[in-house]
């Protein structure tokens, strides 16, 4: 077991969001809004003497595999018409930055309410379900008193206490979809009205469903370079094709 806690969360860094803004703007508007202040912060490029990061959706969804481009656009479009970001152009490239107005509104959120997930494990097995996961395992690892024989004790209100920004509703959904995945394990305490339980996580079953993410991304890439080499080249047959083609024309119409 400890080798595939290694393996699954030593090998990625995790992405870390305000529990805050996602009670106040919603949770998949607060994961990009803390990444795009994250890489802004970290840019070596600068626009109006302020970072910048690129505002491509397509970009984007490489960064946040678990979000679809059409999605990343719905949530880049609030964030900029909520003022979170400013959207600026330069060169025709389109970027965001960072202004005293988007800082302004950011000032009074308390950053130090926190939570934090691995992307493959979202694009894997859901994004609700990878920030339990990753809960768990904090319990697990921290050995607090909730923790018994690599089991994590809460109730249903406990979650909600720790995950805000989801519905009781919602959170019995997910928790059912981890079990049914194998990747949570739950005891029920049915002597509790409020439903304790006991939690824990199969490292193994976890491993499983993010290495074959991983490879089944890792091909698929490989496939679109391979697609993308050959279009190449076929532009340069065909380039050179209507080259030779030209030269025979001129050559059959001298006398």
């Amino acid at each position: 077991m400890i080798e595939s806690k290694k393996a699954i969360f030593s090998n990625e860094k995790p992405l870390v969001f305000s529990t805050v803004l996602a009670e106040q703007i919603g949770l998949k508007n607060a994961i990009v809004l803390s990444q795009v202040f994250n890489l802004c912060a970290s840019s070596q490029r600068c626009i109006e003497s302020s970072r910048c990061v690129s505002a491509s959706p397509k970009w984007w969804h490489e960064q946040l595999l678990f979000l679809n481009e059409r999605a990343l656009r719905d949530v880049l479009k609030f964030l900029v018409n909520q003022n979170y970001i400013t959207k600026v152009t330069e060169f025709d490239e389109t970027y965001f930055i960072f202004t005293e107005l988007n800082k302004h509104k950011l000032s009074g959120i308390d950053s130090t309410r926190t939570l934090d997930f691995l992307p493959s494990c979202a694009a894997t097995i859901g994004l609700h379900e990878s920030i339990i996961v990753q809960r768990i395992h904090h319990e697990l690892e921290s050995k607090s008193n909730e923790v018994c024989s690599n089991y994590f004790r809460a109730s249903f209100d406990t979650w909600q206490s720790l995950l805000p920004f989801l519905s009781k509703t919602t959170l019995m959904q997910v928790a059912k979809n981890l079990v049914a995945k194998g990747v949570v394990k739950r005891k029920e305490e049915y002597a509790f009205a409020d439903r304790t339980s006991w939690w824990t996580i199969d490292y193994g079953a976890l491993r499983m469903y993010i290495e074959y993410f991983r490879r089944t991304t890792k091909e698929i890439a490989d496939r679109m370079a391979a697609e993308k080499a050959i279009q190449q080249q076929m532009k340069q047959v065909t380039a050179l094709l209507k080259n030779d083609a030209r030269e025979w024309e001129w050559e059959s119409e001298d006398p």
